[in-house]
């Protein structure tokens, strides 16, 4: 039997697509989905290598998405150095110069939908699994067991979607998984102009924010991503936005940007395969990369 760990977006979408005998373990609630708007990438980018499954859970076509970097003042529509470097720097750290892509295609489903939908389908296996096995205790990779509080499962292989350091916790390993937290403000304003983009990557290393996406067009609203927590955030955002604007809502998720490397391939020796950004401890797992995955760890 396969083990899928987790109750996430990535857990989810694993549950739907890994074939065979499986037991959905559930963990917590998506981070970033269970909010509206979400709190991160809200979109699939389009691959041939998962076309088929998207398909399957609404996707029918592809529609444009527009990336910016932001940097001294000027918006540039472009994969330069000039400005990618410094956005890598900021964010991941200096040893982290891969770069995202500027305008790609996406599918027209959000991920949030998406998320929203798989939770009310797998609703009721979410609530049974307390009801029968009890509460997780610990994970011994060793004896491919997972250890409740009323039963010791045997399993084939097991597909983690919980972060690293949560999975280490379990089986009793350390990991030194060193992330920064992101605090997200959101605010409505009819007074930014992002000349077409989407989502603005902001490489000026003395902005607190590194990212801005706009979320609704009516009425305008934006989610701005910060490094560190802005104790006065109308002040400061004042500075930004002369005009008028409105802060909505405010909210902190930590451990949202893994800042170290560390490898997971020795856990596949054990049958023990992560999907996620914090599952793999890889800040380039986009949800087009976590489904590609799910697909090949589901053929093995």
């Amino acid at each position: 039997m396969k083990i899928i760990l987790g109750s996430g977006i990535v857990a989810l979408l694993a549950n739907k697509f890994i074939p065979g005998e499986k037991l959905l373990i559930p963990f917590k609630r998506s981070r970033f989905y269970t909010y509206n708007p979400p709190l991160d990438e809200n979109y699939i980018i389009t691959s041939s290598k998962i076309e088929e499954a998207v398909r399957d859970i609404g996707a029918s076509r592809s529609v444009k998405h527009s990336r910016a970097f932001s940097i001294a003042g000027q918006l540039i529509f472009k994969d330069t150095p000039v400005a990618s470097d410094p956005f890598a720097s900021k964010v991941f750290g200096p040893e982290e110069l891969r770069n995202p892509k500027m305008d790609c295609s996406i599918y027209d489903i959000t991920a949030r939908d998406v998320y929203m939908q798989l939770e009310q389908e797998n609703l009721e296996e979410i609530k049974q699994f307390p009801v029968k096995y009890g509460d997780l205790i610990n994970i011994d990779i060793d004896n491919h067991l997972v250890n409740t509080t009323e039963s010791s499962i045997e399993y084939e292989s097991l597909i983690s979607c919980i972060p690293l350091y949560s999975l280490m916790e379990l089986c009793g390993k350390e990991v030194n998984c060193q992330s920064r937290d992101v605090w997200y403000y959101h605010i409505i304003t009819n007074n930014l102009d992002f000349e077409g983009a989407d989502e603005v990557l902001v490489a000026d290393p003395e902005i607190d924010f590194y990212r801005v996406t706009q979320v609704t067009k009516s009425p305008n609203s934006y989610l701005f991503e910060c490094l560190k927590e802005i104790l006065t955030p109308v002040p400061y955002f004042s500075a930004f936005l002369p005009d008028k604007f409105m802060l909505y809502n405010t909210t902190v998720v930590p451990n949202v940007i893994p800042s170290n490397q560390v490898s997971t391939l020795k856990l596949e020796n054990e049958n023990v395969y992560c999907i996620g950004k914090t599952a793999q401890w890889d800040n380039f797992m986009d949800l087009s990369s976590c489904i590609n995955r799910i697909i090949r760890v589901g053929q093995r």
